[in-house]
């Protein structure tokens, strides 16, 4: 019950927003800014489309700060490592969510 009231208040709460399970416990939420600012049609490759969730400002804060909550040692990474984990989590996480297949 608390679950669904919980869903039902971010649903309202996020107007045009759209809310992506992760897992059954996890929600993403992503802004109708970032979802304009989408391209469209979407590009066409895998890679086309990281890159491109890389250039919105909020889908790279997003991935990067998830790299930061869940990567040990973050501030110590080197530009390259960091970029390794952001991509991860645009491909992995976040692509499948904005742009299913």
């Amino acid at each position: 019950m608390a679950v669904e009231l919980t869903s039902e208040f971010l649903r309202e709460a996020c107007g045009e927003s759209k809310m992506e399970d992760i897992d059954e416990h996890t929600k993403l939420i992503i802004p109708a800014e970032a979802l304009e600012a989408l391209p469209n049609p979407p590009p066409m490759t895998v890679e086309e489309k990281v890159a491109a969730l890389k250039e919105i400002k909020w889908s790279r804060e997003w991935a990067e700060s998830m790299c930061g909550k869940f990567t040990p040692d973050w501030d110590k990474l080197t530009p390259a490592e960091k970029d390794k984990c952001i991509e991860h989590a645009l491909k992995n996480i976040l692509l499948p969510r904005v742009w299913p297949t």
